[in-house]
């Protein structure tokens, strides 16, 4: 999903734009599409084992039901 924004955004900026418009009609800034893309990327491959972590943890340690 991470490298499908990358390329996305990728394509738009070799195209010298920085901005398109995407399928609803809103406008997509192409550098921020591309560090979000980076993003997924860097969650997928380091970051998910803590992220589920911190989810799992219970707040103010209450007991699950």
């Amino acid at each position: 999903m991470g490298l499908g924004v990358i390329s996305l955004g990728l394509k738009a900026l070799l195209r010298g734009k920085l901005f398109y418009q995407n399928g609803w009609g809103g406008a997509m800034f192409v550098p921020l599409e591309v560090v979000i893309g980076g993003f997924i990327i860097y969650l997928a491959t380091f970051g998910w084992r803590r992220l589920l972590k911190t989810f799992s943890e219970n707040p103010k340690g209450r007991k699950h039901k």
